[in-house]
């Protein structure tokens, strides 16, 4: 399983928020069945949705 980062981001500067925040959104939208974490398939399923291998 792959899990989310954390729920704080305090530790991030304030120049890589914006990315952490995307990285984040990009995670819960490949995260299909909501259990804040990412299967094997999950994860290969977002992978094909950014048509990357």
């Amino acid at each position: 399983m792959v899990f989310f980062f954390p729920k704080t981001d305090k530790r991030f500067p304030e120049t890589l928020k914006d990315d952490y925040a995307e990285i984040k959104r990009l995670f819960k939208r490949c995260d299909a069945n909501n259990d804040g974490r990412l299967s094997w398939e999950e994860a290969k399923a977002g992978f094909r949705e950014l048509q990357s291998r």
